[in-house]
């Protein structure tokens, strides 16, 4: 049963975002306010099931940091993002909306977490009918290493303009896929296949707002995915193939990859002109 202004003071307000192209996020919006309710000029639908468990805070210090959201096993967004499958970057906000009990007017919009959701579980503790969410700290993570490493192969992270240069989304090209077989996606577009070998290896795959990283292709049609596409490609290939699909190119952070993209200036392979023996223990 809804909660109403009877019965509580305070709601809670969920929303959600799938982050990667900002011109095609997907957006929804819970609250377990009997029939719903406007914040910010948004409209939020009426879950009465959901419930949030913050982390504990004993002083400065937080003793968990995640936080837990709970609601019906309702919706298949949820379903979709548990899978397993590949799934966009999920990023999540839960605020509390507090009434005056006497005007019922809302007085203060209390934003409690907000963070990326890192896992869920359908049917919790053999609970049924029950999805649970956990929600990491958007603050604090790390994808990657925080300054050079010294090697042969760059340290940079490609495309990226602070420190590579190469601009990866001009050179993206949409295509369509024939076939996918698990993670072995095929391509017989010849502007794809046609590009120097290993050109699309550690490069990516996309549509909408889901991309796959490309695990291994050197040349041909066949290319292999880091993860499981999600079962939206799959149901739209088999049902009115073929289905559209971006490419973008990789790099493998050679030299050479580096020269196919005239960006030799940028290179960070440090220890390219080390000598390659142990100089605690060897002579020069």
């Amino acid at each position: 049963m809804a909660i109403t202004l009877t019965e509580a003071h305070r709601f809670a307000y969920l929303e959600v975002q799938t982050i990667l192209e900002a011109s095609q996020p997907y957006v929804f919006r819970l609250t377990n306010a009997a029939g719903g309710g406007n914040l910010d000029t948004f409209t939020y639908d009426s879950e009465p099931t959901l419930e949030f468990e913050l982390p504990e805070y004993s002083g400065a210090i937080v003793t968990d940091q995640v936080a837990v959201i709970r609601m019906a096993d309702k919706y298949q967004h949820w379903r979709d993002l548990l899978s397993g499958r590949a799934a966009p970057r999920t990023v999540v906000r839960m605020r509390e909306v507090a009434f005056d009990p006497e005007t019922l007017v809302a007085t203060a919009i209390l934003t409690h977490w907000i963070g990326e959701l890192e896992s869920g579980e359908i049917n919790p503790e053999g609970k049924p009918g029950i999805v649970e969410l956990r929600v990491t700290r958007c603050g604090g993570r790390i994808d990657r290493e925080l300054g050079p490493i010294v090697s042969d192969l760059c340290w940079k992270r490609f495309g990226d303009f602070k420190n590579c240069g190469v601009d990866v989304e001009a050179l993206k090209i949409v295509t369509t896929a024939d076939a996918i077989n698990r993670t072995r996606v095929t391509i017989t577009d010849t502007a794809i296949t046609g590009q120097v070998n290993f050109y699309w290896q550690t490069g990516s795959i996309s549509r909408g707002d889901v991309r796959i990283n490309i695990r291994a292709w050197e040349s041909g049609s066949i290319f292999l995915l880091s993860e499981y596409p999600p079962q939206e490609w799959l149901d739209l290939i088999t049902n009115s193939p073929p289905l559209t699909v971006t490419l973008r190119p990789g790099c493998r952070k050679t030299l050479s990859d580096c020269r196919r993209y005239n960006n030799e200036g940028n290179f960070g392979g440090i220890g390219l002109r080390i000598p390659r023996r142990n100089i605690l223990y060897e002579l020069p």
